[in-house]
């Protein structure tokens, strides 16, 4: 089978594109064929791109490079009202006029990681559909008038035939000019825009794994968790989502890892080991509460040192005095004995 997948990025996001794609390579079975359409800003270098590109090596697959209307998407960033964001938000816009001759593609944030084959997602009959998206629960509230059908615009598998057809490039534009100063992204725009033909899937392929906003789902079942709230795994403060862990386990197949250990090693640690009483985040104008209590071992830092970089005892114990709190520094030389 065939699998279209698209993702967008400037250069601070390559590393998490990176790790995006980690994950589908490593949870992709024998028979899928991968083609990654990589729409990217003009400031991704070219040591970015060969990183990237080195992920082949997980499983070979195609990856092609695409520049947006970079300027463009610049302004609108600038005029608009999100500010968290960056203008490579609005490049997924462009999918059905950059990625030709392809009618099914899947869109993932950068943001995300795949449990499970995709498989099942491109089996879907998309005839009839703009997009198969997930609803965005936690934007409903503050989005009256679409209450029922606001999605998030992070996982959407896109009928580009359609939208070629549809000229929704001129739906895009005219609702931008005539709501930009009150609208969130392009998010915003796909809602209004396409809300008339879109399916709804079940939120395990759209999940956001905050533990405070569990909704008790079993998390055996999540195929794609969505880390879309302004902390992320990567930051020190990453525990307070479900599967941390899991992102951590697919950074370190990137060479982003390979070339800065000590850093994912330090945030690890402080998410495991650092004294949080308690978390506050504001998303949405939700107030949270939570973290990720997970103080037993240095299970993802074994691992990171044992299996995926062959370092001899000398190696390991200078790593450990890179570690800037005692107590750290301490467990993780326990960890080895050293």
């Amino acid at each position: 089978m065939r699998m279209d997948i698209c993702l967008c990025s400037d250069n601070n996001y390559a590393k998490y594109m990176g790790t995006t794609i980690a994950s589908i390579l490593s949870n992709s079975k024998e028979d899928e064929e991968i083609y990654f359409h990589l729409i990217v800003d003009n400031d991704v270098t070219d040591d970015s791109k060969n990183k990237l590109l080195s992920l082949k090596k997980i499983k070979n697959c195609e990856m092609k490079f695409y520049t947006p209307d970079v300027e463009k998407y610049k302004k609108w960033f600038e005029v608009g009202s999100v500010k968290h964001l960056s203008a490579a938000t609005f490049y997924r816009l462009d999918i059905h006029r950059l990625i030709q001759d392809i009618d099914k593609v899947l869109y993932l944030d950068c943001d995300i990681i795949v449990n499970d084959s995709l498989k099942e997602l491109f089996e879907i009959d998309i005839n009839n559909y703009y997009i198969i998206t997930v609803k965005d629960i936690y934007f409903l509230d503050s989005k009256k008038d679409i209450n029922e059908s606001y999605f998030n615009s992070g996982v959407i598998l896109v009928n580009s035939k359609l939208w070629l057809e549809s000229n929704v490039s001129e739906l895009f534009e005219n609702y931008y000019l005539n709501n930009y100063k009150n609208i969130y992204g392009d998010q915003d725009i796909l809602n209004y825009c396409l809300k008339e033909k879109v399916k709804y899937l079940d939120n395990i392929w759209n999940y956001f794994p905050l533990k405070s906003l569990y909704d008790g789902k079993p998390i055996k079942d999540i195929k794609i968790p969505h880390y879309a709230a302004a902390v992320k795994p990567w930051n020190d403060n990453g525990r307070v989502f479900y599967f941390a862990d899991e992102f951590w386990k697919y950074y370190q197949l990137t060479p982003w890892f390979l070339e800065r250990p000590i850093d994912a090693i330090q945030t690890i640690l402080a998410q495991k080991y650092g004294d949080y009483e308690e978390t506050k985040l504001k998303i949405n104008d939700v107030k949270c509460f939570g973290i990720y209590h997970n103080r037993n071992t240095l299970e993802i830092v074994i691992f990171f040192i044992k299996i995926r970089i062959e370092m001899s005892f000398k190696n390991i114990n200078k790593i450990a005095w890179f570690i800037p709190v005692k107590k750290w520094r301490e467990a993780f030389k326990r960890a080895f004995d050293i």
